[in-house]
C-alpha cells in the first residue's frame, strides 16, 4: 500500500512537535511496520526545510532530519492534473452534511 503523508505529520514526527508528536510518530512506525510505501509531495521538503528553519533549527540539523526522512520515504511531484482532479474530492465538510 501507498501513503501519503502530510507535511504537518512529517513537522510533528521531525520536530517532535506536541501535542501530535506521539500520533504521528506512531502512524510512520506502524506504516513501516507494515512495510507500507511512504510518500511525501516535494513540496513538503521545501516546506518542511522553511518551517523548520522558522522554528531555529539550525540548516544542519533539518539537513539530516530530512536525509534521515528521505532514507524511508518516496517523494513524488503534484501536477495540474492533480490538482484539478482533488478539486472534485468530497472533503469530510461535505461527507458529513451529504
Amino acid at each position: 500500500m501507498n501513503v501519503l503523508l502530510d507535511t504537518n505529520i512529517v513537522l510533528d514526527y521531525i520536530l517532535a512537535r506536541e501535542p501530535h508528536y506521539e500520533a504521528s510518530s506512531g502512524a510512520i512506525k506502524a506504516a513501516l511496520e507494515r512495510e507500507y510505501t511512504l510518500f511525501v509531495s516535494a513540496n513538503c521538503v521545501t516546506d518542511i526545510f522553511y518551517i523548520a528553519k522558522r522554528h531555529g533549527i539550525g540548516i544542519k540539523n533539518i539537513r539530516e532530519q530530512l536525509e534521515i526522512m528521505l532514507s524511508f520515504m518516496d517523494i513524488i511531484g503534484v501536477t495540474k492534473s492533480d490538482i484539478l482532479k482533488t478539486l472534485f474530492f468530497p472533503t469530510w465538510t461535505d461527507i458529513r452534511t451529504a
